[in-house]
């Protein structure tokens, strides 16, 4: 009797164990393992049948968080928490399934990917790297590189970048996986491409066209037409650019590509004055643009084909709306500490933008209303000196090939100057080489000494070797007679013209005046520059001019703003020296009135002409 009774219990506990026996959830497990690779909807689908109240054991739990996360990934349901991939992790671990491991190690690190937490992301693919040989499956190894490289080329780390898609293509090589390796082909190059490596770029681009050719992969043919176009704008090889582009529509359609694809066609555009092709792409980028980089480059585009335009205060504006917006995403993507390095390159990177915008509108400013000299009003304006030979006459100089001195010399040096920035090919380099005599040559009416001594000053701090011998002009410019001779070569009346110069400074600490040559030459050197104001015992001159005449007021040195305030003292200004005329001047004593008087005698003639009726009436 009590051994029918312990048979009895025995059948009663295995009826118990077989109603929770997990086998079922195993062998579903199994199966959407099974499918995982070639039909991923299908093991998600399989997946969704099972209860989380029918698991069970541990290993069925852990199995199921690999494989639900695996086929989100692979079904395009970007998972961003992490807490179901961490019970597999966390299971696997401490197993020998080395296989299961590498996988949630690189699953893990998939789903921090998403979240765009890329230093964890790193983490866990580090982890996975550690299992790479033990695994035994070139196609996971080649996933693993893949997702190192996009880490890689995230971080700005390049060479890293290059090397794990060098070891992913390979390992799909191998895997027979071609069309995975053709795009890691396409990867190396855009990595290539980023470090300058053109040859290189365009190599990778150009091999993987073929293979994908020859397998018709169309998406990737495209992609590698739309990478080469880009290419060739980046190499400024404008004409095949433009005729790939041509090539790349009637494959792929007027409207393929990117925001930032159509940005960049813009400045090919620009690029060859075709404004309206230009402003036609950015139209069409900002109808495709969704996230927030296609609008930081569209807007870096637009700036720069306003630039190109001449219309630099609107590019300036675009400039600053494409900063303010990639501030914004350098703080949500590049707040790990090791992309600090390349988050202060790039905001270095866009303030020398803003820089060279402002740069660009000055000297445009300059250009449109500068000159080498200026005659005015009587009087003549240059800034440092006229090249005059130790005998008092004008020194002939070699200005690109031209020979000039006196007033030729100065309109021949204004055109060179012109070139340099106007100007194209060999006439533009050489003009530029030009600019650099021009600062510190002893020819150049802006310096005229025999050296600049700067190094000297700053590194050695031997008197002797400071010194700069200065030409002849600074001396002889100090007599009546050469400057009248100046004067008359410049078109202007000796007697009552005036120069104005600049560059030298005024010792007055030593007694010295700006009125030199008996009143032929006004010196109004800067001065504000502290380090001259040890030299001059001022802050340099103002020159008034007004129709009572000329008057040159003299500044005190100035410390700072903060001395100011504090002491309660203010600029003072002192009036130095008064040249006042006989009688004041009017309007039709300057130039402009004369100007106005000569158009008023061309209206009165032409007025002549119609009543006297050689000029006919015409009926509108």
């Amino acid at each position: 009797m009590k051994g029918k009774y312990c048979i009895f219990l025995l059948f009663i506990l295995v009826a118990l164990i077989s109603c929770n026996d997990p086998k079922p959830v195993t062998d579903t497990l199994h199966r959407a393992e099974a499918l995982m690779n070639e039909y991923p909807d299908s093991a998600w689908t399989l997946l969704n049948t099972i209860s989380p109240d029918e698991m069970g054991q541990n290993r069925n739990r852990a199995l199921y968080a690999l494989l639900y996360t695996q086929a989100q990934d692979k079904t395009y349901r970007d998972e961003t928490n992490d807490s179901l991939i961490s019970v597999a992790v966390d299971y696997y671990r401490n197993t020998d399934n080395v296989r299961h491991k590498f996988l949630s190690y690189y699953y893990k690190g998939r789903v921090h990917f998403n979240a765009k937490d890329y230093l964890s992301a790193t983490t866990c693919y580090m982890e996975a790297e550690q299992l790479a040989k033990e695994v035994d499956d070139d196609y996971l190894v080649g996933l693993l590189y893949a997702e190192l490289g996009r880490i890689y080329n995230i971080y700005y780390d390049y060479p890293k970048s290059l090397e794990a898609y060098q070891k992913a293509a390979e390992c799909y090589e191998r895997a027979g996986k071609i069309r995975h390796r053709n795009y890691m082909w396409l990867n190396q190059s855009l990595v290539y491409r980023n470090l300058n490596r053109f040859e290189e770029s365009e190599k990778f681009l150009r091999k993987t066209l073929e293979s994908a050719q020859e397998k018709g992969d169309n998406t990737l043919i495209k992609s590698c037409m739309g990478n080469l176009v880009l290419l060739y704008i980046e190499e400024k090889r404008m004409q095949q650019a433009q005729e790939l582009y041509v090539a790349l529509e009637s494959v792929a359609g007027i409207n393929y590509g990117s925001a930032s694809f159509m940005g960049k066609l813009a400045q090919m555009y620009a690029s060859k004055d075709g404004y309206v092709e230009a402003l036609s792409l950015l139209e069409r980028g900002w109808a495709c643009a969704e996230e927030r980089m296609d609008s930081v480059n569209l807007y870096m585009s637009s700036s720069s084909l306003l630039a190109k335009q001449g219309k630099n205060d609107l590019a300036y504006q675009e400039l600053l709306k494409g900063v303010t917006l990639q501030n914004k995403e350098a703080k949500q993507t590049l707040q790990q500490p090791v992309l600090t390095a390349q988050r202060d390159y790039l905001s270095e990177k866009l303030e020398f933008e803003a820089y060279r915008l402002r740069m660009e509108k000055h000297l445009r400013m300059l250009y449109q209303h500068g000159s080498l000299f200026l005659v005015r009003n009587g009087f003549l304006l240059y800034h440092a000196a006229i090249p005059l030979n130790e005998d008092g006459s004008f020194m002939e100089v070699d200005v690109c090939g031209v020979r000039a001195k006196g007033k030729a010399l100065m309109d021949r040096i204004d055109q060179v100057v012109r070139r340099a920035y106007f100007g194209h090919g060999q006439e533009k380099a050489d003009a530029l080489d030009y600019m650099l005599y021009l600062w510190c040559g002893f020819g150049s009416p802006l310096y005229h000494k025999d050296k600049m001594s700067t190094f000297e000053r700053y590194f050695i701090g031997v008197p002797e070797l400071e010194h700069e011998r200065k030409g002849a002009y600074y001396t002889l410019a100090d007599r009546r007679d050469v400057c009248e001779m100046i004067l008359r070569e410049f078109g202007l009346d000796a007697e009552s013209g005036r120069i104005i110069n600049g560059h030298i400074p005024v010792r007055t600490i030593k007694g010295e005046t700006p009125m030199r040559a008996e009143g032929k030459r006004f010196v109004i050197d800067g001065g504000f520059s502290k380090p001259y104001q040890e030299k001059t015992g001022i802050s340099g001159y103002t020159l008034i001019y007004n129709s009572h005449g000329i008057q040159l007021v003299e500044h005190e040195k100035f410390e700072s703003r903060e001395q100011a305030a504090s002491s309660g003292s203010d600029i003072h200004l002192r009036i130095q020296l008064q040249d006042f005329t006989h009688r004041r001047i009017m309007v039709r004593d300057t130039d402009r009135g004369r100007e106005l008087i000569r158009q008023v005698s061309e209206l009165q003639q032409l007025l002549q002409a119609y009543q006297m009726g050689w000029i006919e009436e015409r009926n509108i």
